[in-house]
């Protein structure tokens, strides 16, 4: 978002992308990255508006609610937000 309010280039570009809210989760083992669990998507409504308007940044998936003004940004914008959802483990 800093860099975005500074008007320089984002380190990755997000033109045509879809961001992934994913919860940190310890690796097992010798992985080098551990279960990639969808996480909550409210805690980033403040920023749809400016991703969308300034990335080309084309869906998010998160897991609960959005709030009306990200709604309202998603539709503006043509994007897509995905709902994932998180599936208890079997034993």
């Amino acid at each position: 978002m800093d860099l975005i309010a500074r008007g320089q280039p984002l380190p990755v570009s997000l033109q045509g992308r879809v961001v992934y809210y994913v919860g940190p989760v310890d690796a097992v083992g010798d992985e080098a990255v551990g279960p990639a669990g969808p996480t909550t998507a409210t805690r980033m409504n403040k920023f749809v508006e400016t991703l969308l308007s300034h990335t080309g940044l084309l869906a998010m998936i998160g897991k609960a609610e959005r709030r009306p003004e990200a709604i309202t940004a998603i539709r503006r914008h043509g994007a897509a937000c995905l709902a994932a959802t998180a599936v208890p483990p079997t034993c």
